[in-house]
């Protein structure tokens, strides 16, 4: 008899032993038992994406990375998330696609990771600029090269568009991807209707900004199109001046 009851706890503490260990286990990383869902995207436009995550309770900080590169490297947002509404990703660049994926995080560090998802904006058309002084105190010239804006194409509502330009902001943004496009100090444009008589591929316009109105040597600058037919403004990328 005391061997059977030594047999039936033996076989007890067998079965016992694996169940203790994963509450220890699921206590030390404390995310376990949660599923993690990486969000969709929504309102993806040519150079902004809405990304609404969901909301997790009582398991740590959710995270959300997003990159241009499929394994996430170089991320342009990195950043934990407190549930306080949707994250709005901006001055995003047109036609490309951007890799996202969320994590919950625990007070220790360990991170449960969802899946890898993706979105593409909008393409639009290529627009660049150049801005170049001679001296320090000089006046400024700025160069802008728009791709494929040619009489033929003039459906797309750019054929008298009368809003050309670009747009200069003295200093970084904290997150350049979580700010608005025309949170500019300066916005200096054509006065006159444009028109790409010629055909040009690309199309160069140069501005002159005097010295007295734009005085700075280190800055960040955008050009932009205004379409009139949609009411809609491309952007080109968001580059750094620094006088040389």
């Amino acid at each position: 008899m005391k061997r059977h009851f030594l047999y039936i706890g033996i076989l007890l503490t067998i079965f016992l032993l694996p169940t203790g260990c994963l509450e220890v286990e699921e206590l030390e990383d404390g995310l376990n038992s949660t599923e993690v869902v990486t969000p969709e995207v929504s309102n993806v436009s040519y150079y902004w994406a809405t990304i609404n995550p969901k909301s997790y309770y009582g398991g740590g900080d959710y995270k959300i990375v997003v990159s241009k590169n499929a394994d996430l490297s170089d991320p342009i947002y990195d950043n934990n998330y407190y549930n306080s509404g949707s994250i709005e990703l901006k001055n995003l660049k047109s036609g490309t696609t951007y890799y996202y994926q969320a994590a919950l995080v625990d007070p220790k560090g360990y991170e449960k990771k969802g899946d890898i998802k993706q979105f593409t904006t909008l393409p639009t058309i290529r627009i660049e600029a150049e801005c170049v002084r001679e001296t320090p105190t000089s006046g400024m010239y700025v160069y802008i090269k728009i791709y494929d804006f040619t009489v033929p194409s003039t459906d797309n509502g750019y054929k008298y568009s009368t809003d050309i330009g670009c747009k200069f902001k003295r200093y970084q943004p904290t997150s350049p991807y979580m700010n608005a496009p025309a949170y500019y100090d300066l916005s200096w444009h054509f006065t006159s209707t444009q028109f790409n008589t010629n055909n040009d591929n690309p199309w160069t316009l140069t501005m002159y900004i005097p010295y007295s109105d734009w005085s700075y040597n280190d800055f960040y600058f955008q050009p932009y199109i205004y379409n009139n037919a949609t009411q809609h403004t491309d952007y080109g990328d968001m580059e750094h001046y620094t006088y040389q």
